[in-house]
This record gives C-alpha cells, structure tokens and sequence, in this order.
C-alpha cells in the first residue's frame, strides 16, 4: 500500500508542479504587462507636462498680444486726433495710412489671440484626456 500512497503523492505533487508553473507564467505576464503600464503612465505624465507648459506659455503669450492690442488702440485713437487736426492732403494722407496700418496689425493681433486661444482649448482637452487614461491605468 505504501507504494500507491506514493505514486497517489507524486501525481498530486505532479499536479501541484503544473499549476505552480501555470501560475508562475501568469505572474510574468502580469509583471509584463504591469511594466508595460508603468511606461504608459510614465509617457502620460512626460506629456501632461508638457501640455501644461504649453498652456502657461499660451497663456502668458495671450497676455502679452492683448496688452500690445490695448497700446495699437491707443495708437489708432492718437493717430485718429491726428487725422482731425490735419491742416493739409498730404497730413490727411500720412494719418489715413498710418491708420490702415494699425488696424491691420490690430487684425493681426486679434487673430493671433484667437488662435493661440484655440490651441490652449486644444491642450486642455489632451491634458483632461491624458488624466483620464492615466486614473485608469
């Protein structure tokens, strides 16, 4: 009998052996996908960052084309007093261009405001993207 007991043993010790070795390749698979996490969370983060530089700098660029808006208006009210003052076609002449000019750069100021005000719209959205994969993962 103690020769069935033992074979009985080694086929459950046999058994046993299996699925340690089952559950070792599940760790490791595991393991590899848990690295392959960490990387994913590590490359979100690199670009959070990153999205979050760009905004502030956005941001601070947005200041500074409205301040420089605020003086162009200044300038265009200047030049329109100019304009009022003129005593002859050719002062006309010169405030007239002199207004163009500013208002085209107005425009141009304007535009850029809007623009950069679009891509920090653009940013935000991947950086509320990125923070929602990153409380996933």
């Amino acid at each position: 009998m103690s020769m069935e007991q033992d074979i009985g043993n080694l086929e459950q010790l046999a058994a046993m052996d299996a699925e340690i070795k089952k559950l070792t390749g599940g760790i490791e698979t595991e393991r590899g996908e848990i690295d392959g996490v960490r990387t994913e969370v590590a490359e979100l983060e690199g670009r959070l960052e990153t999205d979050r530089e760009s905004v502030h700098e956005m941001g601070k660029t947005r200041g500074d084309l409205v301040q420089e808006i605020r003086q162009i208006s200044q300038q265009i009210d200047r030049s329109r007093e100019r304009l009022q003052r003129a005593r002859n076609e050719r002062e006309v002449n010169a405030a007239e261009r002199e207004l163009d000019e500013l208002r085209k750069i107005q425009r141009d100021r304007d535009e850029e405001v809007k623009r950069l005000g679009e891509l920090a719209e653009q940013a935000r959205v991947s950086i509320h993207e990125s923070e929602t994969r990153k409380g996933e993962l």
